[in-house]
This record gives C-alpha cells, sequence and structure tokens, in this order.
C-alpha cells in the first residue's frame, strides 16, 4: 500500500478524483506552452496523468506533439471507461521502466533491495515511486550517483514529504522517514553485475536469428 500510495503522491495527486486527465493541470501546462510561444520555446509539457503514462507506454510512440497529446488524452479517458483504478494502477506500476533493467516495481524492488515488491518499507517504496520522472538520473549506481547520493536521497525525501502533504503517512512516520534517509538507512543492494548472455544460448540464439531472418 505504501508503494502505490507513493506513485500516486508523486506522479498524480488527484489519481482517484478525475477520470483519466486533470483538467486542473492541463489547463495549467497549457498556458505554460502558449507562454513558451512568445519566448520561442519549442518544448510541449507533460501534465501526464497515470492513466496518461499508462496508455502512451502501451499504445503509442514517444513522439512529442499536439497529435500524439490529443492521442493520449482521448485513449485514457476510453479506458478509464474500461478498467477501475486499481487495474489501472496495478498495470502502470507492473510496466513502467525503473531504471537499470527494471521493468516494473517487482522488477525493480529485486534489484535495488533484494526483496519482493510486498515486502518494502517505506523509504524504499518512496525510492522507488521517485524513479519515473528520470530513471537515469536517479539510478543509484550510475557514476554521479555514486558521487553525489543526495541525488536520489533527496528525490525520495521529496516523495515522503508529497505522501505526508496527501495525507498517506502521519507527521511521526514523516519525520522518522526524512531521519532514516539522512542516517543512511536506505540499504540498497550492491550494484548489479551486467550479462550480455541469453539464457539456454544453444536455442534462444538461433530463435533470435531467425526472427531477425524473418
Amino acid at each position: 500500500q505504501n508503494l502505490k500510495n507513493a506513485f500516486v503522491s508523486i506522479e498524480d495527486e488527484r489519481f482517484y478524483k478525475h477520470r483519466g486527465v486533470d483538467l486542473k493541470r492541463l489547463i495549467g501546462v497549457i498556458l505554460i506552452d502558449i507562454k513558451s510561444k512568445f519566448v520561442k520555446s519549442s518544448s510541449i509539457q507533460g501534465a501526464s496523468t497515470i492513466t496518461q503514462q499508462l496508455v502512451r507506454s502501451i499504445f503509442l510512440s514517444p513522439e512529442v506533439s499536439y497529435k500524439r497529446k490529443l492521442q493520449e488524452i482521448y485513449l485514457s479517458l476510453q479506458l478509464e471507461q474500461k478498467l477501475d483504478k486499481n487495474q489501472i494502477l496495478g498495470a502502470y506500476m507492473n510496466t513502467i521502466f525503473l531504471g537499470g533493467r527494471a521493468l516494473g516495481v517487482e522488477a525493480a524492488s529485486k534489484q535495488y533491495f533484494g526483496k519482493s515488491a510486498k515486502d518494502l518499507n517505506l523509504i524504499e517504496s518512496a525510492f522507488i515511486a521517485g524513479m519515473p520522472q528520470s530513471p537515469s538520473v536517479y539510478y543509484p549506481y550510475s557514476p554521479a550517483s555514486k558521487k553525489n547520493p543526495s541525488i536520489y536521497l533527496d528525490r525520495t525525501s521529496t516523495v515522503i514529504k508529497k505522501m505526508y502533504e496527501n495525507g498517506y503517512i502521519s507527521q511521526s512516520q514523516y519525520e522518522s522517514a526524512i531521519n532514516d534517509i539522512a542516517a543512511g538507512k536506505l540499504d540498497l543492494q550492491p550494484e548489479p553485475t551486467v550479462n550480455n548472455g541469453y539464457n539456454n544460448e544453444w536455442f534462444t540464439v538461433s530463435v533470435i536469428n531467425s526472427v531477425k531472418k524473418d
């Protein structure tokens, strides 16, 4: 539950109130985009809800354009009519990229903490929920993060603060979690070794070559 609350708090705090699109965020971003035209900036702001992020990763390309944004909005509204909030959040958490070789929270939990997602504590949950915004920046095994752990520790603290502001944890839980982060109690696994080989290469290599040929 902490993991679910952490994702909602940092990625889409009105997730349980909107129907796929957060109009408040969307209007704010439209105003920012209009303003950017006057300073000749071509960036299109996100404002994507968890539903929109799920739709984008499953059905759409990573292209940044107004057309793709409209497609994302339309499909998100449709998806919210087909699935309930728990199904959408579950699909999102089980497919999102979370740094390294981790797709989904179970893979991330094992990669970073050597345990199942159901066994994560509060600050471990906050750490994982903080990854989606920029997995490469907050990846704890990158040279920059090794040199300056505050890159991902500050992000973890931000998630904890948002959880407190959204009423998911008490003040005592908030203070305890912040103190635990400062005390170095985010116990990360050693950096995983990279294995570029395939399992059962005698079979998989021939299959891969066949698929490439086809």
